[in-house]
């Protein structure tokens, strides 16, 4: 087990091993981070002040899709950007990048790729989208579930991640993997980070 640095301890209840690339199978963590900076980042995406972008639809759209036109159609979710293109892409007055400090450096990340933050929400019934790659190259994939819900996100090999708040899971995002939509619960919250 790793010592936490005294920076961090207000944040972070684990830090996981560092893996290199490429690597297989899922690496799990429970508690995360301390519940107070859980709550923290819980408000700051939830109490209204955050903008979210509509997207129809969730994964990549292929030519080779095994989605019928109604699956394809009920195919939606909220993004809100936090880093791409090398950079953190919000705008004043909403910011949550220096929020997320603690995490990237628990994660030990050399590289920054990608951070979003993802809303799905209840539609009814559990909604299976695409399946898709992160990115075409073994890269870290690091999700941060926010919330408790039977969501779920899935696995070309039928491995399952259930969405319990406080949960990081980590994996190489060039593995096939899908999300879905809650039915027990308003939204599912997950903020997805992208990294070497």
């Amino acid at each position: 087990m790793q010592v936490i640095k005294e920076e961090l301890k207000p944040y972070i209840r684990s830090i996981p091993n560092n893996r290199e690339l490429p690597f297989e199978g899922v690496e799990i963590h429970d508690n995360f981070l301390t519940g107070q900076y859980l709550e923290h980042l819980q408000k700051m995406l939830l109490d209204g002040g955050c903008p979210w972008n509509y997207s129809q639809f969730v994964g990549m759209r292929s030519e080779n899709s095994n989605l019928s036109e109604e699956e394809v159609d009920n195919h939606l979710y909220f993004i809100h950007k936090i880093y791409e293109n090398f950079r953190p892409v919000e705008h004043p007055p909403f910011q949550i990048f220096d929020q997320l400090l603690p995490i990237l450096d628990a994660l030990d990340v050399r590289s920054l790729i990608r951070i979003r933050a993802l809303l799905y929400v209840n539609q009814g019934k559990i909604i299976k989208h695409e399946t898709h790659k992160d990115a075409p190259y073994p890269i870290k994939a690091a999700l941060l579930y926010l919330n408790d819900n039977n969501g779920y996100t899935g696995f070309e090999d039928g491995t399952k991640i259930e969405s319990v708040a406080n949960r990081i899971a980590l994996f190489d995002g060039s593995l096939d993997h899908h999300s879905t939509t809650p039915t027990n619960c308003k939204e599912r919250i997950v903020i997805n980070i992208n990294y070497t």
